[in-house]
């Protein structure tokens, strides 16, 4: 959405799940915040933003709803370890608040001890906490 700001988008996404306005954006400002994208870059247009500050962006809007079920695909390809990071902290509190995520990762040192079952397509094996099936 061309004309439409990056924290636009998120209140957007917020409110769609029922939030108030004021919710919305305390919402918004406080995931903005987590992900670290610049307060300067806020109300500007996504459009501009490098491959991370929109990667980081996106996962803003998708994560702000507090999803049952989130799907992911190298949610982390184009950030550095300290963005990744935060991240893998946002996935561990929906996690722990009981989304279902279901992602594809290639970065094996990301995902350790964050997945509850692992599916490697190269050798077609199922492990499941420790134990392969």
């Amino acid at each position: 959405m061309p004309r439409v700001t990056a924290k636009e988008l998120v209140i957007q996404s917020a409110l769609e799940m029922g939030k108030s306005e004021a919710e919305a954006i305390g919402a918004a400002e406080s995931i903005l915040t987590h992900f670290e994208l610049d307060s300067s870059l806020w109300d500007t247009y996504p459009n501009t933003f490098s491959g991370g500050e929109k990667l980081r962006l996106n996962i803003a809007i998708a994560t702000v709803k507090r999803p049952r079920i989130l799907l992911l695909d190298e949610p982390t390809a184009s950030l550095d370890e300290k963005s990744k990071l935060k991240v893998r902290e946002m996935i561990e509190k929906l996690k722990k608040e009981g989304t279902t995520l279901v992602g594809i990762f290639h970065d094996l040192e990301f995902m350790d001890g964050l997945c509850d079952k692992v599916y490697d397509m190269q050798s077609k094996s199922l492990t499941v906490v420790g134990a392969s099936v």
